[in-house]
Formats: C-alpha cells, structure tokens, sequence
C-alpha cells in the first residue's frame, strides 16, 4: 500500500520595506565676467546636508493591524549626504512618510525644505524606493570694502584668463576658504 508521508516545511515570508534616496544639490561659484559677475555651477552635489524622517500618521505592521511600528510624527531615521549629494535611509516600514532638512553644508543657508513620500507595496519588487531632489541656494555675504578691493582683483585676474595656476588656486581657494558665502 503507498502510504502517504507528511513533511513540514517552514517558509519565512518577510514583510516588503523601503529605501528613501535624497540628492542635494546646490550653486558654486564657476567663475567670475566684468559683465555679470560671478558665474555659478548650478548642479553641484552638496556633501553634509542633513535630513530627518519622521513617520506621518501611524505605520502600521504588515502583518498585524493592530501593532504599530510608528506613531505619527516620530522620528524614523536620520540621514547625511555624502560625497556625492546623495543619502539613502535605512529600510523602512511600507507607510507615508515626511523629510525635512536640518542642517545644509557650510555657506549654504537651511531653508528648511520638506516634503512627503510613500513607500508603496509592489508585488514586482522585492524592496520599494522613493526619491527626492532638493536643490539650495547659496548663502550672500556683504564684504567691506578691502575685502571687495581684493575680491575683485583676484576676479579680474581670473576672468582674464591671465591668471597663473597658482593664481587660479589663490583665487579658489580664497572664495571657497575665506568666503564660503559667494
């Protein structure tokens, strides 16, 4: 007689998270014409910008309704640029949720920008991603009148291409060392 052979088996089904990306980018001084002044690189990737993630509304588990993971307004992850303009938070819970800059590289000013994104179920993917992109001014400073005498010099001399490499360097160095905020 065939007899029949039961065999259990233990298959772990793990939940679908998410990964939210965040590129900063901001302007950097290029250079400097008579006729417009100085010129600005508008896709520079910012390393150090800060941003918090906070849940928004209650996330709840995928696998129970009744437990929740975070509750509105929590603080879910913090994450920082690095090199590339780029920072990229750890797995999150599926949910809805809210990201707001805390802190902007030196000589850029922290508008504070925020936004919304939701980590969707995707029966195709095995992880979901959601991404933002958000781009800051820089941060104007007034000089005196001895700096703007030296400013301006170091700027023509760059604009007329006359410059010496060491002169470009001097030049660079100033703006991006002593006045981060051009």
């Amino acid at each position: 007689e065939d007899e029949e052979i039961y065999i259990p088996l233990d298959f772990k089904d793990e939940a679908q998270v998410g990964t939210f990306e965040i590129e900063k980018l901001g302007k950097h001084v290029k250079g400097f014409s008579e006729d417009t002044g100085f010129t600005y690189d508008d896709n520079t990737p910012l390393k150090g910008a800060e941003f918090e993630i906070y849940a928004k509304g209650d996330i709840k588990a995928p696998y129970d309704s009744e437990v929740t993971l975070y509750k509105d307004g929590d603080l879910v992850d913090t994450i920082t640029t690095k090199e590339n303009g780029k920072a990229i938070s750890k797995d999150l819970p599926l949910g809805t949720y809210t990201y707001k800059e805390t802190k902007s590289p030196n000589g850029y000013f922290n508008e504070k920008k925020s936004g919304d994104f939701t980590l969707k179920y995707d029966k195709d993917k095995e992880k979901v991603t959601a991404d933002a992109s958000v781009v800051n001014e820089k941060q104007k400073v007034k000089l005196n009148s001895e700096e703007y005498v030296a400013m301006r010099s170091l700027a023509e001399t760059f604009a007329h291409s006359s410059a010496t490499k060491k002169e470009q360097r001097e030049y660079e160095k100033y703006v991006s060392n002593i006045h981060p905020f051009l």
